[in-house]
């Protein structure tokens, strides 16, 4: 997220998109293992003649538009060319740009931002309103659910081994025991 279009700022973006490049390999590896770098800059201002919020730059050949060299691309999503209203949006990227702009005001989740990511957005954006009350008081509630989830999975695990022992105590085979029970071998013969 850049706030202000700072000296130089087309320059650093090459330079940080440059360096997430050369950097997935080390000196001497073979340049077939690079991945694409696909650099996404969240702009609270403008920087294209592109009246569009969202525009998209590659490298190409000015004359015919062939791109050969396809694993750089530089996205910049403009927020002020940003003007769509909640109602508007049918894009993943439209509803991500909306809660992007719209976070701090926003008491609930609008309809339709039904993306599990964006729940997750919206859900801490939220918390960052919260008095310290509240954020104790989810906390405690997050503990305690987590408390409760392990609670639940050692008594699970308990019910495995019962039920294993009782295998191993028949004389049954550990393979079967094994696929009946969930249990590892290691665990079995532990028993």
């Amino acid at each position: 997220m850049q706030v202000a279009d700072a000296l130089g700022f087309s320059k650093r973006v090459l330079y940080y998109t440059s360096q997430g490049y050369v950097s997935q390999i080390e000196r001497g590896e073979f340049y077939d293992q690079l991945n694409p770098t696909i650099f996404i800059g969240i702009l609270d201002f403008t920087i294209s003649k592109n009246p569009k919020y969202l525009n998209r730059h590659r490298i190409l050949d000015v004359e015919t538009g062939e791109r050969i060299m396809e694993d750089m691309e530089f996205n910049f999503i403009e927020l002020p060319k940003f003007n769509l209203e909640k109602r508007d949006l049918k894009t993943l990227v439209e509803k991500w740009v909306f809660f992007i702009t719209e976070a701090e005001s926003l008491e609930v989740i609008p309809e339709g931002m039904d993306d599990p990511g964006l729940r997750t957005a919206f859900e801490e954006a939220n918390i960052q309103t919260w008095s310290q009350e509240e954020i104790n008081a989810y906390d405690y509630a997050g503990i305690r659910e987590t408390e409760d989830r392990l609670r639940l999975a050692k008594a699970r695990k308990d019910e495995q081994i019962k039920i294993a022992r009782q295998m191993k105590n028949k004389g049954m085979d550990v393979n079967l025991i094994v696929e009946m029970t969930g249990l590892t071998s290691d665990e079995i013969n532990e028993i």
